[in-house]
Parts: C-alpha cells; structure tokens; sequence
C-alpha cells in the first residue's frame, strides 16, 4: 500500500508500481545492491546492467542515492 500511495504523489506516467518488488535488509540481493553502491556511489539515480546474480537473472539495479539527513 506504501508503494501505492508513493506512486500517487509522484505523478510520473511511466512508473509502474507493480512492477516494484519489496525486500528486507538482510536479503542477498539487498546485500549485493548496497555492495555495489558503495563500491560505485553516484550522486544521482543510475541503471546497471547486471546479467547475473548468484545464478539468477537480473534485467538491471536502478540504485538511487543515499538520502541525505538533515539536523533538526
């Protein structure tokens, strides 16, 4: 329901959110993702091509960049 109600707010026409798929923190993948942003940070939102994850195949990682926190 998060996801939808985020989708509403964005107003972007080519955004599906069902496409949009969930994971916890400690989920392999996850763990991967992090990895590799870390390894590769960018300062804006970017597409890898990743062919394969532990044998399984990845279409691509659209990793956004860290949010930044603000004192209050």
């Amino acid at each position: 329901m998060e996801v939808l109600r985020i989708t509403g707010q964005m107003k972007a026409m080519y955004f599906d959110p069902f496409y949009v798929t969930l994971r916890l923190m400690d989920d392999p993948i996850v763990r991967f993702a992090l990895d590799f942003q870390h390894r590769y940070p960018k300062h804006m939102a970017t597409v890898f091509n990743v062919p394969t994850f532990e044998g399984v195949e990845v279409e691509g990682m659209y990793l956004y960049p860290p949010l930044k926190t603000v004192a209050a």
